[in-house]
């Protein structure tokens, strides 16, 4: 599980794995972060925010994926990663 690059080319490659589910640890941790400063600030935590960044992978849905261990690292297999540019806005850093 996690939808590590060895695990996800194994599925692809259909090799002993059926399906994988996984989420983007970059993004993962960006919401993180965002959690620990508005505690930090004196803020309130935010509740209940759905995370859109999980997914389940199979066959089909990996053969048009980059498996690279730079596409890993981007977390485009998970979508757009536009959440970092919200994120340095709300932080008033763009």
């Amino acid at each position: 599980m996690d939808g590590v690059l060895q695990v996800l080319q194994a599925v692809q490659a259909g090799r002993g794995v059926q399906s994988d589910m996984g989420y983007n640890l970059n993004a993962f941790g960006w919401y993180t972060a965002d959690q620990a400063l508005r505690l930090m600030t004196g803020g309130s935590a935010v509740q209940n925010e759905p995370f859109p960044y999980a997914r389940t992978f199979n066959k089909a849905n990996t053969a048009s994926l980059s498996l690279t261990p730079a596409a890993q690292q981007t977390g485009e297999w998970y979508g757009s990663t536009d959440y970092q540019a919200g994120f340095q806005k709300l932080w008033g850093k763009a």
